[in-house]
């Protein structure tokens, strides 16, 4: 599929992401900041896994710094775990 085919379906999907901005709760510091760099490191890193891969980094190693520790759900950090090897392996390779 050629270039000039892809673009504007991910311009749409692009525009139907940011919609979803406003039901974020940023007055939670934790929700917040880890939706933030998920928000920002997609465009930056031009990898929508790669700034995924940071929030889901994120969310539970800033749970732990707010003494949440409880409230994530052992899967997260299973997949929070995952990410960081898989970044650990990408920069060795």
């Amino acid at each position: 599929i050629p270039d000039l085919a892809v673009a504007p379906i991910c311009i749409i999907i692009g525009l139907l992401m940011v919609q979803n901005i406003t039901k974020i709760d940023f007055s939670n510091y934790v929700d917040g900041i880890s939706a933030f760099l998920t928000i920002i490191l997609i465009p930056f890193t031009s990898d929508i896994v790669t700034g995924m891969g940071f929030g889901f980094i994120a969310y539970p190693l800033l749970k732990i710094a707010s003494g949440n520790i409880r409230e994530v759900k052992p899967a997260l950090y299973f997949i929070a775990i995952l990410f960081i090897m898989s970044f650990f392996f990408t920069v060795l390779y």
